[in-house]
């Protein structure tokens, strides 16, 4: 329930909004704080079988998250900057609405009928991530798109009316 229930990941959301646009707005002066950004979120996902399980699948990583993309998105000429702005990685971006909404079931799914998998986690790890990130791409391009298009051209002829 903590994990997948969107009310309980909307501080997150709203963390993750109000990061971008002081980023947006360059409110963060230029960053030399990377590499150890990188460092206090590899620690922290070293310690967080001591975290209380309802914290570890929510708020538990949020500022070590920002704090790692506020350090490393600040400098334009960024390695990283540039592998977040590329096109595939603002796709799944995009997908990640849908990604959210159907990797759980898919991975319950992925479970049941193919358990011979399981005993092979990192093969399992990576044939679900890609399974489910190309579906929800689908879902994103396909749906999504779609719908939020139909949606907007409602809602702006309403308001022309």
């Amino acid at each position: 329930m903590f994990y997948i229930f969107p009310l309980f990941r909307l501080l997150e959301f709203l963390i993750g909004m109000w990061i971008f646009n002081l980023w947006k707005e360059k409110k963060f002066a230029k960053l030399n704080t990377a590499t150890f950004s990188l460092v206090l979120l590899f620690v922290s996902m070293y310690f967080v079988g001591q975290a209380p399980e309802s914290y570890r699948y929510s708020i538990l990583f949020v500022p070590f998250i920002d704090f790692f993309f506020v350090s490393n998105l600040s400098d334009k000429k960024s390695l990283m900057l540039k592998f977040f702005a590329s096109k595939p990685l603002i796709l799944l971006g995009e997908a990640s609405f849908a990604f959210y909404l159907i990797h759980q079931k898919l991975i319950i799914l992925f479970r049941t009928y193919y358990p011979e998998y399981i005993g092979h986690q990192m093969f399992f790890a990576i044939s679900s991530l890609v399974v489910i990130s190309l579906l929800s791409i689908v879902i994103h391009l396909y749906i999504e798109k779609p719908v939020e298009k139909f949606l907007k051209k409602l809602v702006n002829s309403k308001i022309a009316t």
